[in-house]
């Protein structure tokens, strides 16, 4: 893989722990956490918000860092989060993923990585099955 100048990291999963989904705490502790542990440094507080509309839950954590962002949104009555890292330094993604594993107890990954630096990824008249197809 090319390095990456805007790595991307989009991470989809199930946790086997859907409590804790539904844990605003626990989330923001998390978002923090991982931030650190990839040495990026956290520019202000987490932004956190819990959605309780019809009976369902959503919590939304949103981690502004020097170099960009972390978000998770999570769907707890379906066992789902999906988590971005955002970054204008490198990082390691299964560092990453690693360490949302463990702490969600997650599983059934579905992973992208995207180097939002590339030209297709700026250009208009580019389709998404270019993007698709453009080698990292």
């Amino acid at each position: 893989m090319a390095d990456i100048a805007i790595p991307t990291l989009l991470l989809n999963a199930m946790s086997r722990n859907p409590a804790k989904l539904q844990d605003p705490n626990l989330l923001t502790t998390l978002a923090e956490q991982c931030a650190k542990d990839i040495g990026m440094r956290q520019d202000g507080p987490s932004d956190t918000r819990v959605y309780p509309k019809n009976g369902h839950v959503g919590i939304m954590v949103f981690t502004p860092i020097l170099e960009s962002h972390i978000i998770l949104t999570t769907y707890p009555e379906f066992r789902l989060i999906n988590i971005t890292v955002e970054s204008c330094k490198p990082f390691d993604f299964m560092q990453v993923i690693g360490f949302w594993t463990e702490h969600l107890e997650l599983e059934h990954h579905m992973v992208a990585i995207l180097n939002r630096a590339q030209p297709w990824y700026w250009s208009p008249e580019k389709t998404v099955r270019d993007a698709l197809e453009y080698e990292l």
